[in-house]
């Protein structure tokens, strides 16, 4: 028995070949692109101090490019974490901080900071 060449053979099985090779480069493509557009839209939060004759200002910004959600407020006071909205905390340290005048934007979960904004 001789072996004999089919070139329809080899043809179809080379396209089969290419096809796969296609499809797995198309899904690995893919998979590139939603990794690049997913850290595209990434938050970056910051907090700025800012201090004029007017007071003394803590500004937390978003300076990234998707919008933030907030998860989690805590704040780290003298070795203890608590987990509070800063201007509630601010209140509770003594009745000589409601005499202030407060200019304040809440920070707390489930608060949504577009990208670019600015808050008190």
């Amino acid at each position: 028995m001789k072996f004999k060449i089919n070139t329809d053979r080899i043809l179809s099985l080379t396209a089969k070949f290419v096809g796969v090779g296609s499809l797995l480069t198309l899904a690995y493509q893919a998979g590139l692109t939603r990794q690049a557009q997913h850290a595209s839209v990434l938050p970056y939060l910051y907090i700025q101090l800012s201090a004029n004759d007017q007071g003394v200002h803590l500004l937390l910004s978003n300076s990234g490019i998707g919008p933030a959600m907030i998860d989690d407020v805590r704040i780290h006071y003298q070795g203890r974490e608590i987990a509070a909205d800063p201007y509630d905390f601010f209140l509770g340290l003594g009745p000589e901080n409601r005499k202030l005048p407060l200019d304040v934007d809440k920070v707390q979960k489930g608060r949504l900071i577009p990208a670019g904004a600015t808050i008190r």
